[in-house]
């Protein structure tokens, strides 16, 4: 059995790992406005988090929180992609745990969706020592098909705190390849024939096997061209083939 190799289709995505720009450790973007590639469709606010005021991140140094100063937020992109092709959507999901003195250790709840359609949604459950400088993160993937330009969105769902929602990081969108495999079902062996010749094709398993096994019977030479054919079975070891003349 012979494999075909494909290569992935990459969709693409801007700021993946939801870093600020330089010099930049916290953001606040409203309804309506974009900031670093991404689109904050609202309800509320969200708030771009630099690696200094909530750590770790996911990758990289930044991050974002899905809830702002003003009630739940969502960012959102569009993105190109090639019709008809599978994507494998990746993101790390965290929480904020409130600040200092101030826990806020509700569960966070997120949906994503694909062009408007809700492809999942997802839930970070708190330990009661999490903490804004020890984030835990949780990594979730999802399959989601592109038609040639597609928006992906994050929408914090947590509404029983208005401050301290969902966070996001190291968003990744690549193509899935399918497992395509080209199967040979037989093997043809030709070869130019003498009349009032007798010839034995014959094959072995081993290239270092000296022990030769006859394949059929022997064929009468015709003084044309003359060939044979041998099943291939999956899992059975590579073969090699001679023909051997018998005066």
């Amino acid at each position: 059995m012979l494999l075909l190799p494909l290569q992935t289709e990459a969709a693409i995505l801007t700021n993946g790992g939801l870093e600020l720009p330089a010099g930049v450790d916290f953001k606040t973007v409203l309804p309506g406005t974009s900031y670093a590639g991404w689109f904050c469709e609202g309800p509320g606010d969200i708030e771009f988090l630099a690696q200094n005021s909530f750590a770790p991140v996911a990758q990289g140094t930044g991050a974002v929180d899905l809830n702002g100063a003003n009630y739940h937020g969502s960012i959102s992109q569009t993105v190109r992609t090639t019709p008809g092709v599978a994507y494998r959507l990746r993101f790390a999901m965290s929480g904020n745990p409130g600040g200092p003195g101030q826990p806020d250790l509700v569960d966070k709840t997120m949906a994503v969706f694909w062009d408007g359609a809700n492809a999942g949604s997802f839930t970070f459950v708190h330990l009661p020592g999490d903490t804004q400088a020890s984030l835990r993160w949780q990594y979730h993937e999802l399959s989601v098909t592109g038609t040639g330009t597609n928006v992906l969105k994050f929408a914090s769902t947590t509404t029983e705190d208005k401050t301290g929602g969902p966070v996001l990081d190291d968003i990744s969108l690549a193509g899935i390849a399918p497992n395509v495999t080209i199967a040979v079902s037989q093997v043809q062996i030709c070869w130019d024939s003498l009349t009032n010749v007798s010839y034995q094709p014959q094959f072995r398993s081993v290239l270092t096997s000296n022990t030769w096994i006859a394949l059929g019977s022997p064929l009468q030479g015709t003084g044309a061209r003359v060939c044979v054919t041998d099943p291939v079975t999956p899992g059975q070891p590579q073969k090699f083939y001679r023909v051997e003349a018998i005066p």
